[in-house]
């Protein structure tokens, strides 16, 4: 027995170094002898048999045998459909591919590890909708083939059962790497190029039971993205029923995100996810605020519903849901938005720009009114949508705010109609609807209003202290745009812009007090020099004011449009505002019971305009007017007092809106008497046949109006070069009634 089991030691000792010379003896021949290079033909042959295209590798292949064999190919091509520009489908610089041996005997493939270095994938849509991966007419004569073959062979059932047994039951990779890789895509059909750029990508797991870990940086549209996942096991994917789970941490553009739910048949049409979604988007990206989301996702490859549990926009938040069918070729979007409150001022910059409220023109602060940016109405070919938004309380900025507000809004086709925005404003209705054309690149808007409330609206104007400008009482006014405007770019649209503008203000008792809204801009520059004396009477009764504008490209017409009517002083302005040079041109007409021909200081400074550029305007004395006015207190008092009564008007407001919607809004004006339309009308008539007393009196005045220039429009830069110019004009008129 002894001597047996000797024997059988030996025997399996010899065995094993038989088995052990063999494999060394395998290894060495490999290494030494066996030359990969050699099949690389028949490799492209099986290659291009089963796909039909050509497959060739370039460089070395190389066959390494162990534990863990390792197949090597270096620069491989793989051809791309007959119709492609790129003569490509897949080229790699170098393919790694280590197989685990032992697995073998279970059945099992279990590929350690495969490396793909510098792969570079081009995926194609022709213009006839065939794909470049689309292999279906071959592998259609391959699937004949093999039907014939089956035909005429008689294969016994028990090798049918036999080679079942020896099939492989599963393939799974451990380690997946790639490095320097390229995925483009390209479709003819709709014109679009994707290209995605690969610096890393990898996907582990300890088996085909355990999860996926994948870690991924690739670059798209010159842009980083990085992160990393965890998903289900290699074996649940394809065989369980289960939900598929997913966890996704990523940051993309500058946006962080974290995707976590689960996945339903992910494998299939039938696909089913169930997601919930935390973003946050830093301030300044995209030049966007900093913005925040969470929602819960639930969609398949048709349809998907977003419940939005929190959208907060730099401290704004908002909740709804969002639904979108993307079945067909544009995605359908319907959303519904809900907040409790917006504050504006979070959420736009806040820069001083020419016409900020209420300072009309900023002149220490002002900007180029309109930067050249173009208009992305491609955007608008991008869905089909429905937006419905409701704002309980919308704060424009520390002193205005509004109630109320309900937005609603359809993009169909390139066109994006804002046909509803109303609001509590004021205690009064403001509506207004918006269309912006992405076809013919035009837009256009209408904006009205009904019992708004100033005091209401704009919280300073309800000052209670009596020291500042305030609305006591009254207050309502009226308000109502058309514009419209067609272009590619924002300059080009304000250079296209047409429409009118309205704005009315009807019997109100004011508080002149301090004026400290219009201190730093030209409209306190204005008031320093009509010289009106708040504080000797504060309190002023308006009969009514008015702003209106007509615009024709891009040009802004005062035709009389500025108009305040007051018991004790009213104030009309003529002028333009061109968005195309950016220039200005006003002339301020007072109409102040002036008759103090001793007063020159306060004569002089009632005749200003206002010039330059919407970035630098310029406040100065009228001196044609300012002349005029000296002719006329030289020619005496009467024709005095009708030259400083410009337009022989007394109803300034009325004036105003003529050949608008508004023309009957206010009574016609009764004008000063005809006698003294016409002195003023004649002033230069008048004065040649009254030379001689002209001439002395300017002669006794010039001093007086001199020292008078000196204070007047302190705020202002222009007072000196005003004077020197007022001075000019009256010197011209003495060598005038000199030389006659």
């Amino acid at each position: 027995m002894r001597k047996l089991l000797r024997l059988i030691k030996k025997l399996i000792l010899t065995i094993l170094i038989v088995l052990f010379l063999a494999i060394a003896g395998l290894v060495i021949y490999v290494h030494f002898f066996f030359d990969m290079n050699k099949y690389k033909p028949l490799i492209s042959k099986i290659v291009e048999e089963q796909t039909g295209r050509r497959f060739v590798i370039n460089g070395n292949a190389n066959l390494g045998i162990s534990l863990i064999p390792t197949l090597e190919l270096e620069n491989v091509e793989f051809a791309n459909a007959a119709w492609s520009k790129n003569p490509n489908m897949v080229q790699l610089e170098r393919l790694d591919v280590q197989v685990s041996i032992l697995p073998l005997l279970k059945k099992e493939v279990e590929i350690y590890r495969v490396i793909l270095i510098k792969p570079e994938i081009f995926l194609e849509v022709n213009a006839a909708g065939v794909a470049n991966w689309d292999f279906a007419a071959q592998q259609a004569r391959m699937e004949f083939q093999k039907q014939y073959a089956q035909a005429v062979e008689t294969i016994d059932a028990q090798i049918d059962n036999e080679m079942n047994e020896l099939a492989i039951k599963s393939v799974f990779a451990k380690n997946v790497l790639i490095e320097n890789g390229l995925i483009k895509f390209e479709d003819h059909q709709k014109k679009s190029v994707m290209e995605v750029k690969a610096n890393e990508i990898s996907l582990t797991s300890k088996s085909a039971t355990d999860d996926v870990k994948i870690s991924f940086d690739v670059i798209f549209d010159g842009n980083d993205i990085v992160g990393n996942a965890n998903i289900g096991s290699i074996q649940s994917l394809f065989e369980s029923f289960e939900p598929y789970p997913v966890m996704l941490n990523v940051k993309a553009f500058n946006v962080a995100a974290t995707v976590e739910g689960s996945i339903i048949n992910p494998l299939n049409n039938n696909i089913h996810y169930i997601v919930n979604v935390q973003a946050t988007n830093p301030r300044g990206n995209f030049g966007a605020p900093q913005a925040s989301l969470v929602a819960n996702i639930d969609g398949g490859l048709d349809k998907v519903k977003a419940i939005i549990q929190s959208l907060v926009v730099e401290g704004n938040a908002m909740n709804g849901s969002i639904t979108a069918d993307i079945s067909g070729k544009v995605p359908y979007v319907n959303a519904r938005l809900l907040s409790d409150l917006i504050n504006l001022e979070t959420l736009l910059p806040q820069e001083k720009t020419s016409f900020v409220l209420p300072s009309l023109i900023a002149s220490a602060y002002a900007t180029p009114l309109v930067p050249n940016v173009p208009i992305p109405y491609d955007l608008l070919g991008l869905a089909n949508a429905n937006l419905d938004v409701e704002i309980k309380k919308l704060i424009i900025n520390k002193d205005m705010s509004t109630r109320d507000v309900n937005v609603e809004a359809k993009l169909t086709d390139h066109v994006l109609d804002v046909y509803m925005i109303r609001t509590n404003f004021g205690d009064g209705m403001l509506s207004a609807d918006f269309k912006v054309n992405g076809k013919n690149k035009t837009l256009a808007a209408n904006v009205y209003s009904k019992n708004l409330v100033l005091q209401k609206i704009y919280q300073p104007f309800n000052d209670t202290t009596g020291k500042n400008f305030a609305i006591l009482d009254g207050g309502k006014a009226e308000v109502k745009a058309t514009f419209n405007a067609f272009g590619s770019g924002s300059q080009e649209l304000v250079n296209n812009l047409s429409g009118q503008a309205i704005v009315i203000v009807d019997k109100s008792t004011i508080n002149m007090g301090q004026l400290d809204l219009f201190s730093g801009n030209v409209v306190g520059e204005v008031f320093n020099m009509l010289k009106i004396n708040t504080k000797k009477n504060p309190k002023a009764e308006l009969n009514c004011a008015v702003v209106r504008t007509d615009i024709t490209n891009g040009k802004l017409s005062f035709p009389n449009g500025i108009a305040v009517d007051t018991n004790q002083f009213k104030i009309s302005a003529d002028g333009s505002v061109n968005l195309r040079s950016e220039k200005i041109g006003f002339t301020i007409k007072p109409f102040s019971n002036i008759t103090d021909v001793a007063n020159i200081s306060r004569a002089v400074s009632s005749f200003i305009k206002v010039g330059g550029t919407i970035e630098n305007p310029t406040v100065g004395l009228n001196e044609e007017q300012a002349a005029k006015a000296i002719v006329g207190m030289a020619l005496g008092a009467p024709v005095y007092a009708a030259s400083v009564a410009l337009d022989a008007n007394s109803a300034p407001c009325y004036t105003a809106l003529q050949n608008t919607v508004y023309s009957k809004h206010f009574a016609a004006p009764t004008g000063v008497s005809a006698a003294g339309q016409d002195v003023y009308q004649g002033t230069e008539k008048a004065v040649k046949t009254t030379i001689k007393g002209a001439g002395k009196v300017l002669k006794t005045t010039i001093k007086d109006t001199k020292n008078a220039l000196k204070g007047v429009g302190s705020s202002s830069n222009a007072p000196a070069d005003a004077a020197k110019e007022v001075e000019k004009g009256v010197n011209e008129l003495m060598n005038m009634f000199n030389q006659k």
